[in-house]
């Protein structure tokens, strides 16, 4: 994979954006309100990753950090993303 990956931790009222290169090196990263109609969104399976939920290091940037590693190596458990 030669492209770029994004992680997003989802929050209630505004979400965290990590980008990394295809060598996991931290890109760039950002904020941004919540928002549906998103057609190209991997939701990860949230029992699936409770690891995340139950690190010691709760936060949104190391979440994301770690969403956007899996889903390079193609290896996020996937949900269905229910849109309203």
């Amino acid at each position: 994979m030669n492209s770029f990956v994004v992680g997003i931790d989802l929050g209630e009222k505004e979400s965290l954006a990590l980008c990394i290169t295809p060598d996991g090196d931290i890109r760039q990263q950002f904020k941004f309100p919540i928002a549906s109609g998103y057609s190209d969104i991997a939701v990860a399976h949230p029992r699936e990753l409770s690891w995340i939920t139950k690190s010691r290091k709760k936060n949104d940037r190391g979440d994301s950090l770690e969403l956007a590693k899996l889903n390079l190596i193609w290896m996020i458990p996937e949900s269905h993303f229910l849109e309203e």
